[in-house]
């Protein structure tokens, strides 16, 4: 990975996955350390292992079950913090739902399971993270987040 670079991964025509699959990927990777697999869909996890693909991490070794896009990232001691965007528990325009005020728990999910998987299955202290705005109701925001 260079540095000062901006990465993207362009989808389209996608859905969020269910809270039923928990969000697990639906294809069995190499380097998955887990046996839960989606019976349904999961493009939210097929494209952000595609963008640290793209992004050249650990290129070598993409598509084994030693594959560990974050490794080089991840320090023995250290902290890892994810801070998702959680604004607010509702969307003042009734029309709307609230996927554009909160990240959604498919997104952190992909990402946790690259940290473990970065940390060798061996404990480390993960922080999520956030600062809704003053008013919103956090355990709300967890919920509807499905987090």
């Amino acid at each position: 990975m260079k540095e000062n670079q901006i990465y993207l991964e362009k989808l389209t025509n996608v859905a969020y996955p269910s809270k039923e699959q928990i969000f697990s990927p639906s294809e069995n990777y190499p380097e998955y350390p887990f046996e839960d697999i989606a019976n349904e869909k999961n493009d939210i996890y097929s494209g952000i292992r595609n963008l640290l693909f793209n992004m050249g991490l650990d290129k070598e070794n993409y598509g084994t079950k030693n594959w560990n896009p974050l490794g080089e990232l991840i320090n023995q001691d250290d902290k890892v913090v994810i801070k998702p965007n959680f604004v607010m528990d509702y969307n003042e325009d009734k029309n709307s739902n609230i996927e554009c005020l909160i990240t959604n728990a498919s997104i952190i999910r992909v990402v946790c399971d690259y940290l473990y998987i970065a940390r060798k299955e061996k404990e480390f202290e993960l922080i999520i993270a956030d600062s809704p705005l003053q008013f919103a109701k956090f355990d709300k925001i967890i919920t509807n987040s499905h987090l």
